[in-house]
């Protein structure tokens, strides 16, 4: 109720922008949606993708979504890989994701 969802679906410009007043800085300097979209990811507040997946095969999905397309399926693995272990997730990336329904 306090507008959290709304500001930052704002500031990931997924709200109508003719409706809003203002300007978004980051470190100072003003920032496009476009530059945001760079910096950050957005994940919506309820789940989009069936909780089946597992750690890995979610990662993936996105690093196809999200990569540029000169980047390679190899490359987009060993990315996952590196995002894997940057977060220490190798005990779970074979782990599905569950859902509200099925707990992963």
């Amino acid at each position: 109720g306090a507008g959290k969802t709304s500001l930052l679906d704002c500031l990931a410009a997924r709200k109508p922008m003719h409706r809003l007043e203002g300007s978004v800085k980051v470190d100072g300097k003003p920032c496009t949606p476009a530059m945001i979209r760079q910096l950050s990811g957005y994940v919506a507040q309820h789940d989009v993708l069936p909780g089946v997946l597992t750690v890995r095969e979610h990662l993936l999905f996105h690093a196809r979504l999200r990569c540029p397309t000169s980047m390679g399926d190899t490359a987009r693995r060993e990315r996952v890989e590196s995002i894997i272990a940057t977060l220490g997730l190798h005990k779970c990336a074979h782990t599905q994701i569950g859902n509200e329904f099925k707990r992963g």
